[in-house]
C-alpha cells in the first residue's frame, strides 16, 4: 500500500468517525434537552458556520499558499504570518 493510499484511508476513517460521533451527539442533545433547546443550538451552529465561511474571505487559502511558498526562504515572514493567522482564528 502506498503512502498516499494509506493517508487517504486514514482520512476517510477519521471523517467517518467524526460523522458517527456527531450523530450520537445530536441524538443525545435532542433527547436530553428537548426540541426548543435543540433548535436554538442548531441555529447557533448554523449561523456560526455560515458567518465563518462568509467572513473568512479566502484567508486560509492565502495563508497556506504564502507559508508553503516562503517556508524555506523567509522564516521571519512565515512566523509573522502564522502569528497573524492564529490571532484571526483563535
Amino acid at each position: 500500500m502506498t503512502r498516499l493510499t494509506r493517508n487517504v484511508m486514514y482520512n476517510v476513517v477519521g471523517q467517518g468517525l467524526v460523522l458517527v460521533l456527531s450523530l450520537i451527539a445530536v441524538r443525545f442533545i435532542f433527547r436530553r434537552l428537548g426540541n426548543d433547546v435543540f433548535g436554538i443550538i442548531f441555529f447557533n451552529i448554523t449561523l456560526t458556520a455560515v458567518l465563518t465561511r462568509v467572513l473568512e474571505l479566502g484567508a486560509s487559502s492565502t495563508i497556506v499558499r504564502e507559508v508553503s511558498s516562503a517556508f524555506e526562504s523567509e522564516r521571519a515572514y512565515v512566523r509573522d504570518l502564522v502569528r497573524t493567522a492564529s490571532f484571526l482564528y483563535w
